[in-house]
């Protein structure tokens, strides 16, 4: 180490105090960018990367468990044709405890609104609804009352798969 000393020594002593003070500031900055851009950027990268990977994983497990569940249940009721769905979608609603407002389109899905529900029910009925009975939701709109509930309006349609 002092090898690599030798040949700055002389040209650091002949700096002014000033000099070596703006050299010692320079280099801890340089040092600083370094770090920053070899250590922490990375790894703030890697951790997001990380973090999507994360959500697409149990994304996908849960597609695939909901999959399984529709072709292991005997009793869920598969709804492939449009008009089947109200029915359905009705009953479903009031036993997850929602209060629905139904009216078929002219396109053959069925809208829905809601003036007031709470994300767990609204959230576990339409996932329920796509698990157990291959409807899914093709238009949802959500807003935030101010009593922390959720004002709704959907469209929900057989699942692709069942058209």
């Amino acid at each position: 180490m002092t090898a690599f000393h030798l040949p700055l020594r002389p040209w650091w002593d002949g700096r002014t105090r000033r000099e070596q003070g703006l050299l010692a500031v320079m280099l801890v900055i340089l040092l600083a960018l370094l770090l920053w851009l070899g250590v922490v950027r990375p790894a703030w990268t890697w951790r997001a990367a990380a973090a999507d990977h994360r959500l697409q994983a149990i994304s996908d497990r849960v597609r695939v468990e909901a999959g399984v569940r529709l072709l292991a249940s005997p009793e869920a009721v598969v709804v492939t044709s449009p008009a089947g769905i109200q029915p359905v979608v009705v009953e479903t609603a009031e036993a997850a405890g929602l209060t629905l407002t139904t009216a078929m389109d002219a396109s053959g899905d069925l809208g829905f609104r809601a003036s007031s529900a709470s994300s767990a029910a609204l959230f576990g009925w339409l996932a329920d609804l796509r698990a157990s009975h291959g409807i899914e939701t093709i238009r949802l709109a959500v807003v935030e009352n101010a009593d922390a509930t959720l004002a709704v309006e959907g469209a929900l349609a057989p699942a692709s798969g069942a058209r």
